[in-house]
């Protein structure tokens, strides 16, 4: 469901979803999106600076932080989903003209923004097999599971971090500026 709720544009975005109980475990619930590559600077109020998922972010201190989204970008010997950022409290990303998005949701959430697309980043053995995008990939996940691997003779993700099947609902604003200099 999309709504404009106010007066001055925002957009709310409500999502509900009922995964059916059939389904194993899901890697991710929320929302990907592309936007234009010059929206390449983003600032957040959530963990950071560096990567973190639900079973890997007690090394990353909630503060405010800011990135390009080439910088978010983590190149693993084999590319694979990366950069997510958790405890989200607010998001935006801009341009060098001070044009931004604010994104912002009740619930913490994750996010990432790639110049790769996530299926690029699945398909791709090697690092020179990558083809960057002509805009920005962005996620915006209510959930993101775990990344397990924790120790060496068990690498299976821990309970308490998997997405099980069932009733899921969330929301995220968008705020249009061409200020960013308000946020």
């Amino acid at each position: 469901c999309i709504r404009d709720r106010s007066k001055d544009g925002d957009l709310t975005i409500e999502v509900e979803t009922d995964i059916n109980p059939l389904l194993p475990v899901i890697p991710r619930i929320g929302l990907t999106t592309q936007i234009p590559s010059s929206f390449s600077t983003v600032k957040w109020y959530g963990r950071g600076p560096h990567e973190t998922y639900s079973d890997r972010k007690l090394g990353a201190f909630i503060g405010l932080y800011s990135k390009s989204v080439d910088e978010l970008y983590f190149p693993y010997i084999k590319p694979q989903e990366n950069g997510n950022r958790t405890d989200t409290r607010w998001m935006l990303i801009s341009d060098s003209n001070n044009r931004g998005i604010l994104i912002e949701s009740e619930e913490r959430f994750n996010f990432s923004a790639h110049t790769y697309s996530l299926n690029n980043l699945s398909k791709s053995k090697h690092t020179i097999d990558l083809r960057r995008s002509e805009n920005i990939n962005l996620n915006m996940d209510h959930k993101m599971m775990g990344l397990g691997g924790d120790d060496s003779w068990s690498p299976r993700t821990h309970d308490e971090f998997l997405i099980k099947p069932g009733l899921y609902k969330f929301s995220y604003v968008f705020r249009f500026t061409n200020n960013i200099e308000n946020y």
